[in-house]
């Protein structure tokens, strides 16, 4: 088990502001101390529903490498570049080539 930090954010910026920076959101605000009791156990996290976005190069071979594996592109876009969305709820990797849908893989995120 792991400790975390003893200081958080007070609070986050409220949606009902004018949109700002992150930082102007947090000025003016204080930190505040969290329990001392409070342990998180680091090494099980539960993975959040959402989407990660990755920009990788294809390589000669027409491959990109996404967080230890690798996928084929095709030849056809070497040396270019695409967009790679993990789409966590859904457990789904989808590569976009100038901003249309170009390939779908399954990918079964583990559990610790």
């Amino acid at each position: 088990m792991s400790t975390t930090s003893n200081r958080a954010w007070a609070s986050a910026p409220s949606p009902n502001t004018p949109a700002r920076t992150a930082g102007a959101g947090r000025r003016g605000k204080r930190l505040r101390q969290l329990p001392a009791k409070l342990k998180l156990d680091l090494d099980h996290l539960a993975i959040a529903e959402g989407r990660v976005i990755f920009i990788r190069s294809v390589s000669a071979r027409g491959r990109i490498s996404l967080l230890g594996q690798t996928f084929q592109i095709g030849r056809r876009h070497k040396f270019t570049y695409v967009k790679t969305v993990l789409d966590t709820r859904r457990q789904r990797l989808t590569a976009y080539v100038a901003g249309k849908i170009f390939k779908r893989w399954l990918y079964k995120l583990s559990r610790h």
